[in-house]
């Protein structure tokens, strides 16, 4: 990143390749990526306008909101038609 601001401290971002080779494979295996997480450390688990500007619309965001390096709270993300994120409800399996 050449924007000091800007660093892996502050910014994920997935390499495209990777994406489109992760993408294949599990195609490949009859398997579908549903979503993509991230923490943000010090931060809510509300996603920034950098999550909003680099997300796809085929997918959930789970953010994990970190302080201290403990969770403390997780939520789940979707974008909307008009490109805005809307909470989504975290439904949790025990089997």
């Amino acid at each position: 990143f050449s924007n000091p601001k800007v660093s892996r401290l502050n910014r994920f971002a997935i390499d495209p390749q990777l994406m489109l080779q992760v993408q294949k494979d599990l195609r490949d295996r009859n398997l579908d990526l549903i979503g993509i997480f991230h923490s943000h450390p010090n931060g809510l688990a509300v996603p920034s306008e950098f999550d909003r500007a680099i997300a796809w619309s085929t997918y959930s965001y789970l953010i994990l909101s970190l302080d201290n390096d403990e969770v403390n709270a997780i939520k789940s993300w979707v974008l909307d038609k008009n490109h805005d994120f809307k909470a989504e409800t975290i439904e949790i399996s025990r089997k």
